[in-house]
C-alpha cells in the first residue's frame, strides 16, 4: 500500500477546490480544513492528507493561535481532527501524520486528546498539558447502565460481586433529582436567540484573545437556536448579579454504545459531552448551577447522558459536590518545536493558565 503524505495551505486549498479532477473526497476535506482553520495567513499549512492516489487514508487540520506569557507572546498551531479510515487503519498513517504534522515549523497543540488516544501521542514524546476530568451524570435508563459499568469497571472482581446493584440504582437517581430541584430553584435563566446572539458576540471578543482554538461564530449562532448538527449551545444569564454576567456552554453529540447485562446487545447511547462552560465559574455555587440546568435540559435535548470536563479546579469540585463520578480525562497534548527552553518548561508546568483552562485573572496580568 503506497501513501502520499501531501500537505494544503490556505492558499493552496483555496485554488485546488476550483479544479474538477479533484476527487469529492478530497474536496469535501480541503473544504472543512478551510472552514475550520482560524487566524490564518494565505502561506499558512491548514490540513495535512495521506493519500492513496484519489483517495484520503488519513487527515490532520491545523488552525491557529497564540500562548500569551507576561514577557511575550508566541504563535502556535493547533492541531485536530485527526482520522484514518478505517479500511487504512493498522499501517500507521495516524502516527506518520503526527509526526509530519511537526514539521510545521512553528509549536504544535493538539487539542481535545482521548483516553484512548493518549498512548500514542506518549510514545512519540508528547507531554499533556491538560488533563481534565470527565465527570458523567446518567439521564435516561441506558445512561443509568453506562454508568453502573463503569463504576464496575473501576473495582477489583471481589468489589465488584459485593457491590449492591439496588443501591447504586438509587444512589444514581438520587443525585440526578437532586440536580433537578437545584435547577428549579436557579436564579440563572437561558437566554433565547436574539439575546443569546448578543452575548455569544461579546463573550467571543474576550475569549478569542487567549489562546483557544478560535470558534466560527456563524456555527455558535446557529447552535444557539438548535440549528446545527455538531452541538447544541446554550447562554445562561445571571438575573441576580449586577452585570447580568453571561455564560455560553457547548454541548456535543457523540453516539455511543452500552452492552446489556448478560447479552452480547449493543445498544445506542446519545451522550452529550459539555466540552466548554465560558467565562469559566468563579465560583462553586454558579458551577453547580450551570451543571443543573443542563440535566434539567438535557431530555429535551435528545440526551441520554450528559459528560462533563471539569477543565477547571471550581467545575471538578462542583462535579464532586453533586456526587458525579469521575470516569476519564480529556487531554491537550504538546511538543513545543523550536520553542525557547525557558518558555517550554513553563508551559509544561501543570499550574500555569493554559492548563486546565484558563484562570482570567492570571490572563489578564499576561496581557
Amino acid at each position: 500500500m503506497e501513501i502520499e503524505y501531501q500537505w494544503f495551505t490556505v492558499e493552496q486549498s483555496q485554488s485546488l477546490l476550483l479544479k474538477p479532477s479533484l476527487s469529492s473526497e478530497i474536496v469535501q476535506t480541503l473544504k472543512t480544513s478551510i472552514k475550520c482553520a482560524k487566524n490564518t495567513i494565505a502561506s499558512d499549512p491548514i490540513s495535512l492528507l495521506a493519500l492513496s492516489g484519489n483517495s484520503v487514508a488519513g487527515h490532520i487540520s491545523f488552525t491557529y493561535g497564540h500562548v500569551s506569557t507576561p514577557e511575550k507572546t508566541i504563535r502556535v498551531a493547533a492541531a485536530s481532527n485527526l482520522y484514518t479510515c478505517t479500511e487504512f487503519r493498522g499501517h500507521g498513517i495516524g502516527s506518520a501524520l503526527i509526526e509530519k504534522s511537526l514539521e510545521i515549523g512553528i509549536p504544535c497543540f493538539y487539542t481535545g486528546i482521548s483516553a484512548q488516544a493518549m498512548p500514542l501521542y506518549k510514545r512519540l514524546g508528547f507531554s499533556f498539558v491538560d488533563q481534565s476530568p470527565i465527570f458523567q451524570m446518567p439521564i435516561g435508563v441506558k445512561g443509568i447502565l453506562r454508568e453502573w459499568r463503569n463504576r464496575l469497571g473501576s473495582l477489583n472482581k471481589a468489589d465488584q460481586q459485593s457491590l449492591n446493584g439496588v443501591s447504586v440504582f438509587h444512589k444514581i437517581l438520587s443525585v440526578r433529582r437532586a440536580a433537578l430541584r437545584k435547577a428549579a430553584t436557579s436564579t440563572l435563566i437561558t437566554l433565547q436567540e436574539d439575546s443569546a446572539s448578543l452575548a455569544i458576540n461579546d463573550l467571543m471578543k474576550i475569549r478569542n484573545n487567549h489562546f483557544q482554538v478560535p470558534w466560527d461564530k456563524v456555527e455558535m449562532i446557529k447552535a444557539s437556536s438548535g440549528k446545527s448538527s455538531k452541538f447544541k449551545l446554550l447562554v445562561f444569564s445571571n438575573t441576580h448579579a449586577k452585570d447580568k454576567a453571561a455564560h455560553f456552554v457547548t454541548v456535543y453529540k457523540k453516539i455511543d454504545q452500552v452492552r446489556l447485562p448478560r447479552t452480547s446487545k449493543q445498544l445506542d447511547l446519545v451522550n452529550g459531552l459539555v466540552n466548554e462552560i465560558y467565562p469559566p465559574p468563579t465560583t462553586l455555587a454558579t458551577a453547580v448551577d450551570i451543571l443543573c440546568i443542563l440535566t434539567a435540559n438535557a431530555r429535551t435535548m435528545g440526551f441520554d447522558n450528559l459528560s462533563f470536563c471539569a477543565m477547571n479546579s471550581i467545575l471538578e469540585n462542583a462535579c464532586q459536590a453533586m456526587g458525579l463520578n469521575a470516569y476519564h480525562h480529556k487531554s491537550i497534548a504538546i511538543k513545543p518545536i523550536g520553542m525557547e527552553e525557558d518558555l517550554a518548561i513553563s508551559i509544561l508546568k501543570p499550574d500555569n493558565w493554559w492548563c486546565r483552562a484558563m484562570d482570567e485573572d492570571f490572563i489578564e496580568e499576561a496581557r
